[in-house]
This record gives C-alpha cells, sequence and structure tokens, in this order.
C-alpha cells in the first residue's frame, strides 16, 4: 500500500568454476599416430586429439596462438596450421572452456620444402668406363629433414646405396651377377629421397 513494495526481489542463478580443464592430448599429424620424436611435415598440417568437450582449442606455433577449433561433444578436436617456415618450430594445443585455459600438450614437428640435392661423382656423363661391375658414387645431401633413402637405377635394376654421413657420399658397386654389357650404352639414375 501506498506504493510501497515490501517483497521485491530478483534471483541470481550462476556456477562455479576454479578447475582449468585437463590438458588436451595430441593423437594424430595429418590423419597418422603422434611419431615418437620429431613428426616431418609441409608447411600445411592438421593436428587431431582430444580435449573437453564444447570448449575451445587453441593451437600455437612456437608460442604464438595460430588456430583455434570448438571441441565436438564427444571430445575430439581438429586443428589445421599452414603457412609455416622450412625448419624446426614446436607445435602447442591448450583447451580453454571460457573461463580458463588448461596446461599445454606439445609437439615438435620439422616443416621440409626443401628437396635434397644430388650430385654425381662416378661414372662421369658421357665417358666410357673399364670395368662391367663398376662403382656408382654420388654425393646426397638433404638440409631439412635428412636423408631417408638412397638408390641407383641402372639396367632395370634398382640397388640401394651405402651412404657415409661423414662425406655424404652414396655408393655402390655391381655385383658379378648383374654385370653390364660390352660395348652398350647405359644410364644410371640416382635417387635421394628425404624424410618429408
Amino acid at each position: 500500500p501506498n506504493g510501497i513494495y515490501a517483497n521485491a526481489g530478483v534471483s541470481d542463478a550462476f556456477v562455479v568454476d576454479n578447475k582449468p580443464p585437463d590438458a588436451p592430448t595430441i593423437d594424430s599429424v595429418n590423419g597418422q599416430p603422434v611419431p615418437i620424436g620429431t613428426a616431418i611435415v609441409g608447411p600445411n598440417f592438421t593436428l587431431g586429439g582430444t580435449g573437453e568437450g564444447k570448449a575451445e582449442a587453441r593451437g600455437y606455433v612456437d608460442g604464438s596462438q595460430e588456430v583455434s577449433d570448438t571441441v565436438t561433444a564427444g571430445g575430439n578436436y581438429t586443428l589445421s596450421f599452414s603457412g609455416l617456415s622450412d625448419g624446426e618450430h614446436t607445435i602447442a594445443v591448450t583447451i580453454f572452456d571460457g573461463i580458463h585455459e588448461s596446461a599445454s600438450s606439445e609437439i615438435q614437428v620439422v616443416v621440409d620444402t626443401v628437396k635434397p640435392t644430388v650430385e654425381v661423382i662416378s661414372p662421369v656423363d658421357g665417358t666410357t668406363i673399364p670395368t662391367k661391375t663398376p662403382t656408382f658414387r654420388a654425393r646426397m645431401d638433404d638440409v631439412g629433414s635428412g636423408l631417408d633413402s638412397y638408390t641407383l637405377s641402372v639396367a632395370e635394376n634398382t640397388y640401394t646405396m651405402a651412404y657415409n654421413p661423414a662425406d655424404k657420399t652414396a655408393s655402390f658397386t655391381l655385383p658379378p651377377g648383374a654385370a653390364l654389357g660390352q660395348g652398350q650404352t647405359y644410364t644410371a639414375v640416382f635417387k635421394a629421397m628425404d624424410k618429408a
């Protein structure tokens, strides 16, 4: 009465959250299980893992946030990175629930976009050799992820070459059973593959 309200009130519902989400897992790189050690990738790649459902997954490259994704209700996220420079990088993932950010999970990656180099030592192109079982030698190097395989193809056969990291040379001597024919012309193909 008289314009005075004796029983006025407002209700206010709220939730207490003082616990950061658990650190996420990083389970895959480009759809493949995360390797032990360093992952070799191109400048564009995708990480997959798990985290708190419906939270935000944040992806960092060398400490700077680059990408984010909403974790599914089932707890899965996908983060796509692009444009990384060649070399080694630390990739970190955290989960943000709107209040707290989790501890990070990290992996190391090496971006490699540079092809290996191959320089033939012997036989020299265009020369005549005095043996049917020559030794083939080439200098092979890779400045990115490192070499993974070294092969020689000649006379329709492919061989794995022995590699000496000290002088960065690969060599292979034809066995007697694969001797080349007298007076015939052959083309030798030296191939180096890196780990990327």
